[in-house]
């Protein structure tokens, strides 16, 4: 979910597929969500008040190009 989604911002336009498509990418490199929460509630405020980890501090091996998309 983007963060304008989380928001609940009712016009969300074509770059809420380009972060999701981004998290896909994330999760196909690391292995991994790019937040992780106990509940809906909590998850929410991770995407909205956070920045993930960069990719190769959780899986070395990722290349710096992979890392830069």
């Amino acid at each position: 979910m983007s963060p304008e989604q989380a928001m609940g911002e009712p016009d969300v336009d074509h770059r809420a597929d380009v972060y999701a498509a981004g998290v896909v990418l994330y999760e196909c490199a690391v292995g991994d969500v790019p937040f992780d929460a106990p509940n809906y509630n909590k998850l929410l405020r991770h995407i909205l008040d956070s920045e993930p980890l960069p990719p190769r501090q959780r899986q070395a091996d990722i290349s710096g190009e992979v890392e830069r998309v």
